[in-house]
C-alpha cells in the first residue's frame, strides 16, 4: 500500500467546482482508498491504496466527474515525493504563504525564464515547480496559468504551509 497526496486543480474557488471534501472523503472511500483524510476546503487529499499514481489520479478525476460532475485535473505524488519536494525546495527562507509548488501533471525538462516577474522567482525540479512570490500570490503575474501555457502541462499550486502539512499527513 502507498500513501498519496491527490491535488485537485480549482475547486472550491470563487463559488465555482463547488465540492464538500466530507462528500469527497466518502466518495474515496467508496472507490476503496483506505486512511482518506482531506486539508482545507481547496482540494487537498490524503489517502492510501495499492494502485499506481497514474490510476489514483485518473480514477479519482472519474469519480469527481460522475458523482460532481467537475472536469478537473488531479495531480497525485506520493508521501516519498512529497519528502523529496521538501528536501529539494531552494527557498527556505521565503514566506510560507507566498513561497510553494506547482504541481504539474507530467515532468517538465526545460527551465522557466520568470526574469520578467522579479523578485518573484521559480525553479523546475521535475515535474514540480518551485516558486518563491514575495509579492505575494494574490499580487504575482508568476501565476499557474502562466507555467501552464509555458509547460503545456495542467498544474496546480499550493503554498509552502499547505506542503508541509500534507507532508505532516501523508507520514502519519
Amino acid at each position: 500500500m502507498t500513501t498519496y497526496v491527490a491535488l485537485l486543480r480549482a475547486i472550491n474557488v470563487g463559488g465555482r467546482n463547488k465540492m464538500p471534501m466530507a462528500e469527497l472523503r466518502d466518495l474515496l472511500g467508496e472507490m476503496k482508498f483506505t486512511n482518506v483524510a482531506s486539508y482545507i476546503q481547496s482540494g487537498n487529499v490524503v489517502c492510501t491504496t495499492s494502485k499506481k499514481p497514474a490510476s489514483v489520479a485518473s480514477s479519482i478525476k472519474a469519480g469527481i466527474a460522475d458523482r460532481f460532475g467537475h472536469d478537473i485535473a488531479v495531480v497525485v505524488r506520493t508521501a516519498a515525493e512529497i519528502e523529496q519536494i521538501i528536501a529539494d525546495f531552494p527557498y527556505l527562507d521565503a514566506d510560507p504563504k507566498s513561497s510553494g509548488v506547482v504541481f504539474l501533471a507530467d515532468t517538465y525538462d526545460g527551465e522557466l525564464d520568470a526574469s520578467a516577474f522579479t523578485p518573484d522567482k521559480c525553479t523546475v525540479a521535475g515535474a514540480n515547480v518551485h516558486v518563491n512570490c514575495p509579492t505575494r500570490f494574490a499580487a504575482t503575474k508568476l501565476t499557474t496559468a502562466w507555467i501552464e501555457k509555458q509547460t503545456g502541462l495542467a498544474g496546480t499550486r499550493r503554498n509552502w504551509a499547505t506542503v508541509l502539512k500534507l507532508h505532516q499527513m501523508a507520514a502519519a
